[in-house]
């Protein structure tokens, strides 16, 4: 393929226009063997019986749309054919071309979405933490990382349980305005 298109290059080339043959050439060269492999080469092989099983699936599935008067299933398809609903969809979705990367890459993933947004929260509660002082910080800690009460809170930082709501309290206000 490589050769037919270096011919076709050497007769197109102008040498009236000042440019080397090598930068005329090799854009053309590469451009035909990229269309040549678009158009004529496919990543997987699919054997030839299942090419012929889905050009007759399909044929029959037109036929059969025309006579029922709506689009034939699957099953309406492959017992046209004669063959089984499971071997006609394995023939139809072998000879389905495939689907770009390009197009792939920009569909999303839930997965990665609900990776990501717990990677925006975690930094977004580092973030708006950084705002209160250690102590605070250590009283919203132990209430929402630890599930500790008020009362325990103040026991574990030597504080009273009233102070102990009252530092938290003024923290998570702290953290709404800042938020």
């Amino acid at each position: 393929m490589g050769s037919v298109a270096l011919v076709a290059a050497a007769r197109r080339f102008d040498r009236g226009r000042g440019i080397p043959f090598a930068a005329y050439a090799a854009p053309s060269i590469d451009g035909e063997v990229r269309r040549h492999l678009r158009d004529r080469a496919s990543t997987i092989r699919v054997p030839r019986r299942e090419q012929k099983l889905a050009a007759e699936l399909r044929r029959a599935a037109s036929a059969a749309a025309q006579d029922l008067g709506r689009i034939a299933s699957l099953d309406e398809a492959a017992a046209a054919v004669g063959v089984s609903p499971s071997e006609a969809g394995s023939a139809l979705q072998a000879t389905v071309p495939p689907a770009p990367l390009s197009v792939l890459e920009l569909r999303s993933s839930p997965v990665a979405e609900d990776e990501i947004e717990a990677c925006e929260r975690r930094e977004l509660v580092r973030t708006l933490l950084e705002r209160l002082t250690p102590r605070e910080r250590e009283v919203v800690r132990l209430r929402f990382g630890e599930d500790l009460s008020q009362a325990e809170i103040g026991r574990r930082v030597h504080i009273s349980q009233s102070q102990a709501s009252r530092l938290l309290a003024g923290a998570l206000e702290k953290l709404r305005r800042a938020a």
